[in-house]
C-alpha cells in the first residue's frame, strides 16, 4: 500500500480520484491501475481492472468519470474480465500501447503488453469493425437510393460505431453511457486530429446541434454530405490505430511553413496580432505592391480567425500594429469566428471559402475544423436591394438636403451621420463585388477592401485625393461625432459627393 501511494503521489492524480482509489483497493475489488499520459499532452489515461464492474461504478459512476475528465483532464476507464478477455482475443494491443508494464501503479504486475502482435492477430478485430460499419453504410445507401429519410441517423450511427471502435483501442473500452458530444471531447483529448472534424459552438458541435434540433427527419438529410465526409475520416483514424505499426510521431499540432513569417520585421509588426488570446488561424489573401515616393510600398491584406469575437481588442490591435509600422507596410485585417462565417454562408461563402485556401494560411495555433462550406451555386447576393434600402434611408435622413442646398457657400456635415452612410454603401459594394456582407464598421477596413475588390481601384484612390484632407482617417477618428463639425465649400461638397456617387455606381 506504502508503494501505492508514492505511485500516486508521483503521477499526481487529483486528490478525489486518490482517495476513491484507496478505499477501493482496502475493498479488495480492484486488481491492478495503471495510469498513462501522452507526452507534450495534458490529459491522461486511468485504466482500472476490477472484479466487480458494477460494484465498482457505484463509486465510479457517469457523473463522477465526466467531471473528473472535464476539470481534471483525467479519463477513468473501468474493465472487468470479460473486458480482459476481449483483449486476450486481440493479443492485448490496448495494453502494449496504453497500459504497459512502465505505466502500472497497483496490483500485481501482469504484463499484458509482452505479447508481439502482428497484422494477422488483428484480422478478427477488423472484421469486427467492417461488419458493423457496412450493414449500416447499406442501410445508409438504400434509404439514399430510395429516395427515403433518415440518411442522415444512419450516417451518424456508423460515427458511434467507429467512435466505439476507436475507444476500444484507445481506452480499453467503450463509453456508450455518455453522449456523442461528451465522447468526442474525450477523443479529442488524445487524438488531437479529431479536432478538425466537427465545426463547434461553444462546447457543443454545430452540426449535431443542427440535427437535433430539425423536428423533421427530412430536414435532417440536408446534413448528409458534411456528415458522410466526416464519417470517411473517422474511418481512416480507426483503421489507423487497428494497425500494429504507429506513426512515431503523432501530430499534436499541425504545422505551417510559409515565407511569409520567416521575414523577422514582419513577424515583429505582427506580434500584437499573433499574441492575441483567442487567435485560431491567419489567412494571407492578397498584396498589393506600389510604388511611393521612389520607395516599395507593400499593402498586405489578412483573414484572422478567432475564437471570440471582440470589435474592440481586434481594432486595438490592427492600431497598434499599423502604428508600429515603417512607411513602406500597411496592414488590413478582417477578424470572424468559424461560426459567424458559417450562420453566414449565404451572405460570405463566395468571398471567404476562396480566402481560406491551405496555401494563403501564415499560421495556426491548433487542430481547427473546415467550414462545412454549401454548394457555391446556392449564393447568389440576391437580398441585395435590402441593403441599398437601408443606404438610400441614411441617405434621406441624413445627406439629402445638404447635397441639394447650393446657396449656402459652407455645408456643414455631423460625422457620425457621414461614417453611418459611408460604411453602408461600402458594405453595399463589397456585397455587390464580392459576394461578401461585412459585418464590420470600420471605414478604414471597408475602404481598403474595395480597394481590393475593385479592378479601377487606382481611380477611387485619385478621387479620394482630390479632397483637401484624409477623408477615410477622420471618419475613423470622428465617427462618434454628432455635431455638425465637418464644415465644406461647395467645391469639396461636389467632390465628396463625387466620391460618393463613383462608389455607388461600381
Amino acid at each position: 500500500m506504502e508503494n501505492f501511494i508514492n505511485q500516486i503521489n508521483e503521477k499526481k492524480l487529483p486528490k478525489q480520484v486518490t482517495e476513491l482509489l484507496m478505499a477501493e483497493t482496502e475493498k479488495k475489488n480492484i486488481n491492478g491501475v495503471w495510469m498513462y499520459r501522452p507526452e507534450q499532452q495534458e490529459c491522461s489515461l486511468l485504466t482500472i481492472y476490477c472484479k466487480d464492474k458494477l460494484l465498482l461504478q457505484r463509486t465510479f459512476d457517469y457523473l463522477f468519470i465526466g467531471d473528473t475528465f472535464e476539470q481534471d483532464r483525467v479519463l477513468i476507464s473501468i474493465l472487468d474480465d470479460a473486458d480482459l478477455e476481449q483483449h486476450r482475443e486481440d493479443r492485448y494491443l490496448f495494453f502494449q500501447r496504453y497500459a504497459r508494464k512502465e505505466d502500472q501503479i497497483y496490483g500485481e504486475e501482469k504484463n499484458y503488453g509482452r505479447f508481439i502482435v502482428t497484422e494477422s492477430d488483428l484480422k478478427s478485430l477488423r472484421e469486427r469493425y467492417e461488419k458493423g460499419e457496412q450493414l449500416l453504410m447499406k442501410y445508409t445507401e438504400e434509404l439514399i437510393v430510395d429516395e427515403q429519410v433518415g440518411a442522415t441517423l444512419f450516417s451518424l450511427k456508423n460515427i458511434q460505431h467507429d467512435l466505439e471502435f476507436l475507444e476500444y483501442l484507445r481506452f480499453g473500452r467503450s463509453f456508450e453511457d455518455f453522449t456523442l458530444t461528451e465522447r468526442l471531447h474525450q477523443m479529442e483529448a488524445f487524438i488531437p486530429e479529431i479536432k478538425k472534424l466537427f465545426l463547434k459552438e461553444g462546447d457543443q458541435y454545430y452540426l449535431l446541434r443542427q440535427i437535433e434540433n430539425e423536428d423533421m427527419v427530412e430536414y435532417m438529410d440536408e446534413h448528409l454530405p458534411f456528415i458522410s465526409k466526416i464519417k470517411k475520416k473517422m474511418k481512416g483514424f480507426v483503421l489507423q490505430n487497428m494497425r500494429v505499426k504507429q506513426p512515431k510521431n503523432n501530430h499534436l499540432k499541425p504545422t505551417v511553413s510559409h515565407q511569409f513569417l520567416k521575414d523577422p520585421s514582419i513577424k515583429k509588426v505582427l506580434r500584437p496580432l499573433l499574441h492575441m488570446a483567442h487567435l485560431e488561424e491567419v489567412y494571407l489573401f492578397h498584396e498589393i505592391t506600389s510604388i511611393q515616393a521612389d520607395f516599395q510600398h507593400h499593402h498586405y491584406y489578412l483573414l484572422a480567425l478567432v475564437s471570440k469575437e471582440k470589435v474592440k481588442e481586434a481594432r486595438r490591435v490592427s492600431q497598434k500594429i499599423n502604428a508600429a509600422l515603417p512607411l513602406h507596410l500597411k496592414f488590413t485585417i478582417i477578424y470572424h469566428t468559424r461560426l459567424w462565417i458559417q450562420e453566414n454562408l449565404y451572405q460570405s461563402q463566395q468571398f471567404l471559402k476562396t480566402l481560406m485556401n491551405k496555401e494563403h494560411q501564415i499560421y495556426t495555433n491548433d487542430f481547427h475544423p473546415k467550414i462545412h462550406w454549401g454548394r457555391d451555386d446556392a449564393y447568389r447576393c440576391d437580398d441585395s436591394f435590402f441593403y441599398h434600402r437601408r443606404a438610400k434611408n441614411i441617405y434621406k435622413r441624413h445627406l439629402k438636403g445638404i447635397k441639394r442646398d447650393e446657396k449656402s457657400t459652407m455645408a456643414s456635415i455631423i460625422p457620425c451621420d457621414l461614417n453611418e452612410y459611408f460604411v453602408q454603401i461600402l458594405i453595399n459594394s463589397l456585397y455587390d463585388t464580392l459576394g461578401y456582407l461585412a459585418e464590420i464598421n470600420d471605414v478604414e477596413v471597408l475602404w481598403n477592401l474595395l480597394i481590393y475588390a475593385h479592378p479601377m481601384h487606382t481611380q477611387l484612390e485619385e478621387h479620394l485625393q482630390q479632397l483637401s484632407f484624409d477623408l477615410i482617417g477622420y471618419l475613423s477618428m470622428h465617427r462618434k461625432d454628432k455635431l455638425p463639425a465637418l464644415h465644406l465649400h461647395q467645391d469639396e461638397k461636389k467632390l465628396l459627393f463625387g466620391l460618393i456617387q463613383r462608389i455607388k455606381d461600381i
